[in-house]
């Protein structure tokens, strides 16, 4: 209904702004010289801005909107700012594989779901090897770097096909491969 058309997009303005100052708050932490007690506390203001917008989202346009994964996205950054690598990966695996109990119980259909958000998919794993990279897992970042370079040709190609452009004729790659 109209109300519900109403609703939804003061909740995407509203979650909106308060991204906007979860960014501010990361920015001013990437600011501070002390990289101390400040720049932690900025961070977890920063991240509890992203955890307020992500569950107002949520709640408001459902567990399948595509502006959650980028949310997700931008609280495991925080994570990784702050060192807690451990969380980083849980909000990741969130990012790409929603939660189980989502859409009744059977979850969300991660195949569909990363060949409809290929740029999306291809950040989350590029930072998902990043911290295995980080932690000396250098074959398994190496995977999760094909895997998001594939995403992101897929994304370059949609793009250039939109835009009426020729590709390179490869078809975009696909996806990630089950073990992502």
């Amino acid at each position: 209904s109209l109300n519900d058309v109403h609703h939804a997009q003061s909740v995407l303005g509203n979650s909106a702004n308060i991204v906007k100052m979860g960014i501010q708050h990361e920015d001013s932490n990437n600011c501070s010289m002390d990289g101390g007690k400040n720049g932690q506390s900025s961070l977890v203001k920063a991240l509890k801005m992203y955890t307020i917008a992500y569950r107002m989202r949520r709640d408001a346009l459902g567990v399948d909107h595509p502006s959650l994964p980028v949310l997700l996205n931008m609280m495991g950054s925080v994570q990784v700012k702050r060192g807690e690598y451990n969380e980083a990966m849980q909000i990741y695996h969130l990012a790409l594989k929603g939660r189980p109990d989502e859409n009744g119980g059977r979850g969300r259909n991660t195949e569909e779901f990363r060949r409809g958000n290929p740029l999306t998919t291809s950040v989350t794993l590029r930072d998902m090897g990043m911290i295995l990279e980080h932690r000396g897992g250098e074959e398994q970042a190496l995977r999760f770097y094909h895997s998001s370079l594939r995403y992101a040709v897929q994304f370059r190609s949609e793009t250039m096909l939109r835009n009426g452009s020729k590709g390179s004729g490869n078809g975009g790659g696909g996806g990630g491969g089950s073990d992502l």
